[in-house]
């Protein structure tokens, strides 16, 4: 949030000149996840253009954040289409809708979506590219915390009994395990 903070002000003190040196696109562009569900979530991708002589594609990237951690790029694709998905030619607006599965509980998802308009040709006229909101998954796993590690005497001289006492404090239940 800090960082949009000081983007949204610089871009505020620069003004128009700024501005000014940015491409005009040929039309609108939108990204946005849809429907987030534990286990997996919907991205939406719509793009406009004035020019029915234009081509429209979009092509996406899953970012995921662990917990504690920051944003990275998913190399496998979870589902989507890795490549560029365009539009047949002819149309003046596209929406695609992807869905995302298999998703790592405890992670907070966000997709990258770029959009290109191509003449017939295959030239292309102009990019963009948008983020979008996030997608949060519930940690649904067991989570075992040792709350108390005795050392006791053992059954003979030189040897020690270890007493754990052992707490899940996470969503999911958990079978029998062994400690070592």
């Amino acid at each position: 949030r800090r960082c949009l903070l000081t983007l949204g002000l610089l871009a505020a003190l620069t003004g128009p000149a700024a501005s000014a040196h940015a491409k005009k696109l040929p039309g609108k562009a939108q990204a946005r996840i849809i429907d987030c569900r534990q286990g997996s979530f919907s991205v939406e991708a719509a793009m406009t253009t004035s020019d029915k002589t234009q081509r429209l594609s979009v092509r996406y990237q899953i970012l995921e954040r662990l917990p504690g951690q920051v944003f990275r790029v998913r190399r496998d694709a979870l589902g989507v289409a890795t490549g560029w998905v365009t539009a047949d030619p002819g149309y003046t607006g596209y929406k695609n809708d992807q869905v995302v599965t298999s998703v790592t509980p405890g992670a907070t998802y966000r997709v990258r979506v770029r959009f290109r308009w191509t003449e017939a040709d295959g030239g292309v006229v102009a990019r963009a590219t948008r983020i979008t909101n996030a997608c949060r998954q519930k940690e649904t796993r067991a989570d075992l915390v040792v709350r108390r590690l005795a050392v006791e005497s053992g059954p003979g001289p030189a040897s020690r009994r270890y007493v754990a006492i052992v707490r899940n404090e996470g969503r999911g239940a958990v079978g029998s395990f062994d400690v070592l």
